[in-house]
C-alpha cells in the first residue's frame, strides 16, 4: 500500500505553486484583495468572487475580518452602494451570472486592480 502511495505522489501537485484545487489563486491573493478593498471602501460595502465555486467571497471575508472592515452579510447584495468582485481576467462583468451581482443591479464599474496574472478585482458602484 504505502509503495502505491509513494508511486502516485508525483500526480498529488504538492510541488506546484498554487493546488489545483484553488481555482488558479492563492491564500496571498486574497489577503492582497482584502488590503484593497479595506483601502478603498467607506461605508457600506459587500464582496463577491468567481472562483472556487464560493461567490459569497468566504476567504477574502476572512482577512477582512482580521482588518477590521466588515463587508455586510451576504445575504444582503440589493441594498448597498458599492460592490467588489474577484473575477478571472479573461472574464469581463457582463459574463457574470452568480446571484450576488446580479442582484446588485444597475451599476457602473468604478475602478480595477490586478491581483495575479489570472484575477482581478473590480469596484463597482451604483
Amino acid at each position: 500500500m504505502m509503495f502505491l502511495c509513494i508511486l502516485n505522489s508525483s500526480s498529488w501537485g504538492i510541488s506546484l505553486d498554487i493546488p489545483i484545487l484553488q481555482d488558479g489563486i492563492s491564500m496571498h491573493d486574497f489577503e492582497k484583495t482584502a488590503n484593497i478593498i479595506a483601502k478603498n471602501s467607506s461605508g457600506p460595502f459587500n464582496v463577491t468572487m468567481d472562483s472556487q465555486q464560493d461567490n459569497r467571497a468566504y476567504p477574502i471575508r476572512f482577512f477582512l475580518h482580521v482588518l477590521k472592515k466588515e463587508p455586510e452579510p451576504y445575504t444582503n447584495y440589493s441594498s448597498i452602494p458599492t460592490l467588489f468582485i474577484l473575477i478571472r481576467t479573461n472574464k469581463s462583468l457582463s459574463q457574470l451570472n452568480t446571484w450576488e451581482y446580479k442582484a446588485f443591479g444597475m451599476l457602473k464599474q468604478s475602478k480595477s486592480w490586478k491581483i495575479s496574472n489570472t484575477y482581478s478585482l473590480y469596484k463597482v458602484t451604483k
